[in-house]
């Protein structure tokens, strides 16, 4: 049993404790089916949310964070007050929106963040403008100071993948 077929088991073990069938096929491909009673599964049964998964210990940090209820994220990691709150008709439309687009920040935040992906990069390419005029005088520690624009076009680059994916 190679690890993608024991972690595939494991997930399925996780995902309901209630019934699990597995099968190999004569190909010799494993797959399962989760299945629990009802038509839904005991998450969506219960309106009310309850974090019980396995990440369930990280709730406690986001405290720490600034992220509690009633506030939003902006500009990727400050939080701010929500103004009004939305109706639930409203919210809940906005909730399948974002489902099927599968989306979790909103077109005001994908803004933000593209603004500044954009305004780290230019940060960034000024930054490696000077590494290379005035601090690489061509030796191994020269290299390696030009190195270090790295982590700046990563901060940027993911600013404009989360305002281009909604993530």
């Amino acid at each position: 049993m190679n690890l993608s077929s024991s972690l595939a088991i494991l997930l399925a073990c996780l995902a309901s404790s209630e019934t699990n069938a597995f099968s190999i096929g004569a190909d010799r491909r494993k797959s399962f089916t989760v299945s629990t009673p009802g038509s839904q599964s005991a998450v969506f049964a219960s309106t009310e949310f309850k974090n019980d998964g396995p990440f369930s210990f990280m709730e406690e940090a986001l405290g720490v964070g600034g992220i509690t209820e009633g506030k939003k994220i902006v500009w990727g990691v400050l939080t701010e007050e929500v103004g009004e709150k939305v109706p639930e008709d409203i919210a809940s439309k906005l909730r399948e929106e974002a489902a099927q687009n599968l989306t979790n920040i909103d077109e005001e935040e994908r803004d933000r963040r593209d603004r500044a992906g954009s305004v780290i990069y230019a940060i960034t390419a000024v930054f490696a403008l000077y590494l290379s005029i005035f601090v690489d005088q061509g030796d191994f520690a020269g290299h390696l100071m030009r190195f270090s624009v790295f982590p700046f076009f990563s901060l940027g680059y993911g600013y404009k993948q989360s305002a281009k994916e909604g993530l």
